[in-house]
């Protein structure tokens, strides 16, 4: 089996967070980064931003 080489590579994981406007109530989100490459290093990033406040 070959792996193949790609140039995109994205990571989630979920979290709970404290509301920042009340803070006894909590939230759950998923969070992700995404990365591109070009020549094997890490040429762009995307990450989505925080819930406003």
């Amino acid at each position: 089996m070959k792996t193949k080489i790609v140039s995109v590579v994205a990571v989630s994981y979920p979290g709970e967070v404290k509301d920042a406007k009340a803070p006894s109530k909590s939230y759950t989100t998923t969070w992700f980064d995404s990365w591109r490459f070009v020549e094997g290093k890490a040429d762009e990033l995307w990450d989505p931003p925080t819930k406003p406040n």
